[in-house]
């Protein structure tokens, strides 16, 4: 499993930030992480961070044929090569051996997704491909092109190992900014 992607929004309703090759991005139990608005351990502490599975979305993106980047569903972390189901609540990823980030439920869509093509919040709706909720329970710096260890503790036979790499992987996943103001901004 890899790390595909890292996002952030500074405020409710915000542009999502992605973070670029060489950027560093904090990662802590009581901010979740750095400069996200949700972080806060307080209201939402429970999902200070949020995690988006890239066959997933790529799969309720196939369901309206249309092709969109994972950071227009606004989370925070991509995972490539896995999906998430309702048994992983409750499991901790580790990122890198330093991260840990427990899952504490799913990501539910909002009516935002509509507003990028009507119908995706309810593709999203099913089978857990709106992502998943996180909060961390061990924090440290994170940046792409790392190698990571990713895996789901206290689930042996879903262990991966990868490298983090800037996207969603392929000629697809090389985006770049304007690209994400042209297909997120609203």
């Amino acid at each position: 499993m890899f790390v595909g992607g890292i996002a952030i929004k500074r405020k409710p309703r915000g542009d999502m930030e992605l973070l670029g090759g060489n950027q560093v991005i904090s990662i802590s139990e009581e901010s979740g992480l750095d400069g996200d608005y949700r972080g806060k351990r307080g209201k939402t502490g429970w999902r200070q961070v949020t995690i988006v599975s890239v066959p997933q979305w790529e799969k309720a993106c196939r369901g309206l044929d249309i092709l969109r980047p994972w950071f227009c569903r606004r989370a925070n972390l991509c995972v490539t090569d896995y999906s998430f189901s309702p048994e992983d609540q409750g499991r901790t990823l580790a990122i890198a051996g330093r991260v840990l980030l427990q899952i504490t439920g799913e990501l539910d869509p909002c009516e935002r997704m509509d507003e990028i093509v009507y119908g995706l919040k309810e593709a999203l709706m099913s089978d857990w491909r709106g992502g998943v909720t996180c909060r961390c329970s061990a924090g440290a710096k994170l940046s792409l092109g790392i190698k990571s260890r990713l895996w789901l503790a206290n689930n042996h036979s879903r262990s991966h190992t990868g490298v983090t790499s800037g996207g969603m992987g392929g000629e697809k996943g090389r985006l770049n900014r304007a690209m994400c103001v042209q297909h997120c901004r609203y």
